[in-house]
């Protein structure tokens, strides 16, 4: 296995576990969440392992309707709550220079937050 892909496998993982704590900051069960999206359990499970990724119109779902902010979910910076429901996303995601070196979630999440 190559660096990019261990680093990839990492990112998933941290972004996963951001995800988790934000739902749990939020005081909300992934069996909840997973009844809410229509999604079995399990499938939230992985995504807090960093196991898979949703795709992007649940994605969508899980940060406007939980109010999840993308910003702490990619980088660990702020809150990981938005001021829900009245809160947009934060627009400012392109300008983190971290995230220069863009994986399939980060491109998931920029694509609707950006526009």
């Amino acid at each position: 296995m190559d660096d990019k892909t261990m680093q990839g496998q990492k990112d998933k993982k941290i972004w996963g576990a951001r995800l988790k704590e934000a739902f749990r900051a939020r005081g909300i069960k992934a069996v909840d969440v997973a009844q809410k999206l229509g999604v079995q359990p399990n499938t939230i499970s992985q995504w807090f392992m960093g196991r898979r990724e949703p795709r992007l119109d649940i994605l969508y779902d899980l940060l406007v309707q939980f109010g999840i902010n993308p910003v702490y979910v990619l980088t660990g910076e702020g809150s990981p709550l938005l001021d829900w429901p009245s809160s947009p996303l934060p627009l400012d995601m392109r300008k983190k220079k971290h995230l220069r070196r863009r994986g399939n979630f980060v491109n998931r999440i920029l694509n609707f937050a950006c526009c």
